[in-house]
């Protein structure tokens, strides 16, 4: 009696020298299949997450490495801001030799899950091309080139391609996306779909609402901040799960 809150301790009925750790391991790896599988995300600015509010270089983290550390998967990211997918050779983007279709592409270590995200750059700086087009230098033909040569190389892998949302502009970008999901029978995520990713839904429709969960965790309406990036975490997550 008289004791206060601070003065009782609960007793320690595990030592942490009886602790089995292989056990615990084990049934990580048992209940969580992501547990230690090897994750590549691939992509621009959004997934490589640079820290706009600090302006000084640094990063923080994306959703991709969040899903990673969620399920202790071993992670990769193969992500440059401003980079295209599409390759344009003396063109218009400032770092064409960046693009994704180019070299990156071939240079990716060895993986369990892959994901792709691509298309604010390419509508700025590529050409959009085709469904038919098979070279790399419009999105359509750099998209079916990139995945032939993944899915080929890496027939079992899970590998899943990100439409991704953003303002009319995107539009013809992104549906190229969804067709190029059909045609090499990747999954895609569809960011532009309002069931899938509702708090990054076009801004320029003026809803109040949808105003402020956007500025709450974007850096500038499209660039996720620290918020931005653990909200599409989960989504992300539900979608390589799904692979």
């Amino acid at each position: 009696q008289g004791a206060t809150a601070t003065e009782y301790v609960l007793p320690k009925l595990i030592s942490p020298n009886l602790i089995d750790y292989s056990v615990l391991i084990a049934f990580a790896t048992k209940s969580d299949y992501l547990y230690g599988k090897k994750l590549v995300a691939c992509g621009d600015s959004i997934t490589d997450a640079y820290d706009l509010e600090a302006n000084n270089g640094s990063h923080i983290k994306s959703y991709a490495e969040i899903t990673a550390d969620r399920h202790s998967m071993v992670f990769t990211k193969n992500a440059i801001s401003g980079s295209t997918m599409a390759y344009n050779e003396g063109g218009n983007s400032p770092i064409s030799t960046s693009a994704f279709s180019n070299t990156r592409y071939l240079d990716l270590p060895e993986f369990d899950y892959l994901t792709l995200w691509f298309g604010w750059n390419d509508a700025t700086y590529s050409q959009l091309g085709t469904i038919d087009d098979t070279d790399n230098t419009t999105f359509y033909g750099a998209y079916k080139k990139v995945l032939d040569y993944l899915i080929t190389n890496n027939p079992t892998k899970k590998i899943g391609i990100v439409v991704p949302y953003g303002s009319a502009k995107i539009e013809p970008f992104a549906q190229a996306v969804r067709d190029i999901s059909k045609m090499c029978g990747v999954p895609c995520l569809d960011l532009r779909d309002y069931n899938e990713c509702s708090a990054f839904w076009e801004k320029t429709d003026g809803n109040p609402a949808i105003v402020a969960r956007r500025d709450a965790m974007t850096f500038d309406t499209t660039h996720p901040n620290k918020a931005g990036h653990e909200f599409l975490s989960t989504i992300y997550d539900a979608f390589i799960k799904r692979l």
